[in-house]
């Protein structure tokens, strides 16, 4: 891989990050929709509700990190049983809250 010569040909690590940055920091709509679907399909399973949401956490941060909102249509939770109905209403009425 060439990227241990890209970073030592940096004069600076300023110049080191930014090549990094400009190399990884790309986003593509393909990864951005990967993104949004993993949310749209993932399951809970036989996961506790926590590491669940952790789960779909991590995906809008990472949504977040690429400079994309995440709408209420990426929070409905399709993963859940219908015991957590009312806290995938509460979670997207939330949110549509907050964004007005």
């Amino acid at each position: 891989m060439l990227i241990p010569f890209i970073i030592a040909s940096a004069k600076t690590s300023h110049d080191a990050w930014l090549t990094l940055a400009s190399i990884y920091g790309k986003s593509s709509r393909g990864c951005i929709l990967a993104l949004k679907n993993r949310i749209h399909n993932s399951v809970k399973g036989t996961h506790s509700i926590i590491d669940f949401m952790l789960e779909i956490k991590g995906v809008v941060d990472e949504l977040s990190l690429l400079g994309v909102a995440s709408d209420p249509e990426d929070l409905v939770l399709n993963g859940l049983d219908d015991y957590y109905n009312e806290l995938s209403n509460s979670i997207q009425a939330r949110y549509i809250d907050y964004v007005r």
